[in-house]
């Protein structure tokens, strides 16, 4: 990506030509939020900032032997974390958010957030502002680093990718605009009602209304798409109920059904946690007051065989989008993807089968991993740069848990970082899961001879589409002589900063944004946006010099 002059920002608060590059400007709240609402405004914006934990000397000006190639060896898209619902299926619990300050029910939530029946526009948004780049500039492939559902649903999945392909979208597929969903309960104070004239939560903290937007966020709309080639992670939303339980056929004949709970079962009190009773049977929350909704079949919970398959008949490029034949015979959600000549993405499946949200890698997942990094080492017949695409980071890889049904050999973050760092050809980690934008280098461990670091892998954490700052991260790998140069930009939506009508699906992506920066019970925080280390950035990552010059002959026979 070369870089892109600043210009003075249009109406909209984006510079002509810029496509939402953070280098040129960025969208801020226009003071912290302290309880009450805070408007966006737009700030001027930031220089990549070097990160030298892997090749110590950098940041005091010692770049010999560190000038990269004029060619990128990869250009990639990554966004994360759609977290796509239907806002009517009895599988939600938007209703326990009203339990969030009772320790027994706090890992139940963040169940609802004011903004969600946006979300298809927010992905509209972002997947908008990855076609403008691409049409200006060279990018491989889009990766969606998981939780692109929110609850393993089927209708959930199809409208996620029409999104991410481009195409024909129906919002009341998924509950936007009925009554029955979190805006149409004009009289609950525990959801905001844009149309609502009755006092809530949400407006008594000064979100503001805005009438009409409730019924302009039902209407179809044709999605922009990414317009490159994408690649799916499969998530912990993808493949649990409500990113936490594993489905059943009977909860699945459940949330196809016309009742949706707005209170747990009359009596139910968690002895301890509920999240531990849900993990252990997920109907334990159903049978309680409930509205109606109508039935779907399209509802149906999916299990691995059945999302891979879903993205095996999907529109657009790779044919299955990573997945194979064989990941759907063999109930498995992990992949190779070598497109790119002289670099592999390895895909993972950080999901316990067991349940709870965090992350790990079972046996036969760890050992397909070393055999598919050996496969491209330095001194094999085809040596490429390794990225690994997880859902989980590293720093969430710490879910050792285990039932009567499943209890095969885990494998958590220590495992699978020193397997890593046997393998030098792995110069970067992408994730989602936390919803927070964060940069960390994770150094090589010496063997006590050494005064530095032996190089190692940095990982990118990208934040959330669903909440704030509603972003996605470029990543481009160059080769020097001295190892692989890695450039981290964060671009913003398409959407505007601000607007006045809220009847496009741009105008309602800019009021998702704003309602988000202002939701302080989000996953990620109100400081999701991390810190100017976390977003553009330049990480340098040696490699041993027989790898580098077998990338670079590899690289060669790229058109």
């Amino acid at each position: 990506m070369s870089d892109i002059s600043r210009e003075a920002p249009t109406d909209d608060g984006r510079a002509d030509g810029d496509t939402a590059d953070t280098t040129n400007h960025r969208i801020v709240r226009a003071q912290p939020y302290q309880g009450r609402y805070v408007e966006l405004t737009d700030a001027p914006g930031e220089p990549h900032v070097a990160r030298d934990e892997l090749a110590p000397g950098i940041g005091d000006g010692d770049a010999s032997g560190w000038t990269p190639s004029d060619e990128p060896l990869l250009s990639l898209a990554q966004l994360t974390d759609f977290q796509l619902a239907d806002l009517i299926s009895p599988a939600r619990t938007d209703y326990l958010q009203r339990r969030s300050d009772d320790p027994r029910w706090t890992r139940m939530t963040p169940s609802y957030r004011p903004e969600e029946f946006l979300e298809l526009h927010a992905i509209e948004g972002v997947a908008a502002s990855i076609r403008e780049f691409a049409e200006q500039h060279h990018l491989d492939v889009t990766v969606t680093t998981g939780d692109n559902t929110d609850s393993a649903q089927h209708n959930e999945l199809a409208t996620y990718m029409r999104l991410v392909t481009g195409g024909p979208v129906d919002p009341t597929a998924l509950g936007v605009g009925h009554p029955s969903s979190p805006t149409g309960l004009a009289d609950d104070p525990a959801y905001w009602h844009p149309s609502g004239t009755a006092p809530d939560e949400f407006t008594d903290r000064g979100v503001p209304r805005r009438p009409g937007a409730d019924a302009a966020a039902a209407k179809p709309f044709t999605a922009t798409g990414v317009g490159t080639p994408w690649l799916t992670v499969y998530g912990n939303h993808d493949a649990l109920v409500q990113g936490r339980a594993v489905g059943s056929s009977l909860y699945s004949e459940y949330v196809q059904g016309n009742r949706k709970p707005v209170e747990p079962p009359a009596g139910y009190e968690p002895a301890d946690e509920a999240l531990v009773d849900f993990v252990a049977d997920p109907m334990v929350l159903t049978g309680g007051p409930s509205i109606p909704v109508p039935a779907d079949p399209d509802r149906r919970v999916l299990d691995r065989e059945g999302y891979v398959k879903g993205h095996l008949v999907a529109d657009g490029l790779p044919v299955g989008h990573g997945f194979s034949e064989l990941n759907a015979e063999t109930h498995t959600a992990y992949y190779v993807w070598d497109a790119v000549p002289g670099m592999r993405i390895i895909t993972l499946d950080t999901n316990n089968p067991a349940g709870f949200w965090d992350g790990a890698l079972n046996d036969g997942q760890f050992t397909w991993l070393a055999e598919r990094l050996a496969e491209v080492s330095a001194d094999s017949d085809d040596p490429r740069l390794v990225i690994i695409a997880a859902h989980h980071g590293l720093s969430t890889l710490t879910n050792g848990y285990r039932d009567a049904e499943h209890h095969e050999e885990l494998h958590l973050a220590d495992d699978v970082e020193a397997l890593l760092h046997r393998h030098p050809q792995v110069i970067a980690w992408i994730s989602g899961h936390t919803h927070v934008n964060l940069v960390t280098p994770r150094a090589r461990p010496t063997d006590g001879q050494q005064s530095s670091p032996g190089g190692g892998f940095v990982e990118f954490s990208t934040a959330a589409v669903s909440e704030w700052p509603v972003q996605w991260r470029h990543l481009e790998v160059r080769i020097a002589p001295r190892g692989a140069v890695i450039r981290s930009t964060i671009h913003d939506s398409a959407a505007p900063l601000h607007a006045e009508s809220w009847q496009t699906p741009l105008e309602l992506a800019s009021l998702h944004r704003a309602v988000a920066a202002n939701d302080p019970d989000a996953v990620g925080g109100l400081e999701a946006q991390g810190s100017a280390r976390d977003r553009n950035v330049i990480v340098h990552v040696p490699l041993p010099p027989e790898l580098v010059s077998a990338v670079l002959r590899a690289s060669l026979t790229r058109d």
